[in-house]
């Protein structure tokens, strides 16, 4: 990477409502965005996303392209331009820093307080069509679990699907063949606690 890539780099991730931009259209490569859908789905208010949407234009890392006909109004549109010079360097940076984030994330979990079981799903592990994110089994307090999800939601960009049962809740759902607990043991997933044991 030359020192004129790595500067612009540096630049590109020192806005919040830049990074969680750059996290939505790389989640979602071949997608095409609205500047209102950009605004729900960043959290941010509109005339923030259309500031930080401009300068991810001028330096080609997104498209800008407009639907409807001539002579008629035409709403624009942005994507991901695949055919940026940075477009991979971005994608490596975006993904190692929710690594970071989710080692973070996954330490923070560990340092509640009676936690039995901890598995990653759904978006952790590339597969949106699962029912959650993480599933958390133990005797935790829901407010601090809201907490910390809060907490790094903003770390990574984007709403994450929790879910957490009881141990005897958890037990009783595996033993009825409870068709979310499956659809989730049967997926993708990555155990974080225990880290020895089977569940």
């Amino acid at each position: 990477m030359t020192r004129e890539e790595q500067a612009m780099i540096e630049y590109l991730f020192g806005s919040k409502t830049r990074l969680k931009l750059l996290h939505i259209f790389y989640r979602e490569p071949e997608a095409r965005f609205f500047v209102r859908e950009l605004s729900r789905l960043a959290g941010t208010q509109i005339n923030a996303v259309r500031r930080e949407l401009a300068t991810l234009v001028t330096i080609t890392v997104i498209r800008e392209d407009a639907d409807g006909a001539e002579g008629e109004t035409r709403r624009k549109f942005y994507s991901l331009n695949t055919d940026s010079l940075l477009h991979h360097e971005l994608g490596a940076l975006l993904m190692r820093g929710q690594l970071l984030g989710e080692q973070e994330l996954i330490k923070g979990l560990k340092n509640l307080e009676s936690v039995t079981v901890v598995l990653l799903s759904g978006r952790f592990v590339g597969d949106e069509n699962l029912p959650t994110d993480i599933l958390i089994v133990g005797h935790v307090s829901e407010q601090a679990l809201k907490r910390l999800m809060l907490q790094f939601e903003k770390k990574l960009g984007f709403t994450i699907r929790y879910t957490l049962f009881s141990p005897e809740e958890y037990a009783e759902r595996k033993r009825m063949l409870d068709r979310f607990v499956y659809a989730i043991l049967e997926g993708r997933h990555t155990v974080v606690v225990p880290e020895t044991q089977s569940l």
